[in-house]
């Protein structure tokens, strides 16, 4: 279904994401899904720990872990009653319920006013063209 605004231009439905909160729906297709956790991590840009930048850190304890994929943003702005003037980081991780606790019980201890916040989620994966 498709619609027009008021200057004309059509649009189209929203389309739906490819990672759901609780069960998937019928109509995401994908040749595997699997259950999953998603990790978000907020550090203070100035949190260091053992002198490396703690967001350094924990991405390489999760490479370490064994997750495919880590992804970190830069905040440009917030409120944080620690640090009101620093930057943060955004640290968001996915992985198997398994490994994603096993590196909540890692980074949990280093964090000093951070926030940690997991969600589980269906993840879905599609094969590269070509493969089966």
């Amino acid at each position: 279904m498709t619609g027009t605004t008021g200057s004309g231009s059509v649009f189209a439905p929203p389309r739906r994401l490819a990672v759901v909160h609780g069960s998937t729906p019928d109509d995401v297709r994908g040749p595997r899904r699997r259950t999953a956790r998603r990790i978000t991590v907020i550090v203070d840009g100035s949190a260091v720990c053992d002198g490396v930048p703690l967001a350094v850190d924990i991405v390489a304890r999760a490479h370490a872990a064994g997750l495919p994929g880590v992804s970190v943003f830069r905040g440009i702005g917030g409120t944080s009653p620690q640090a009101p003037d620093d930057q943060s980081f955004m640290i968001v991780m996915v992985a198997d319920p398994e490994s994603a606790d096993d590196l909540v019980r890692q980074i949990a201890p280093l964090l000093d006013g951070g926030l940690l916040v997991t969600d589980d989620v269906v993840e879905i994966v599609h094969d590269r063209a070509g493969e089966r």
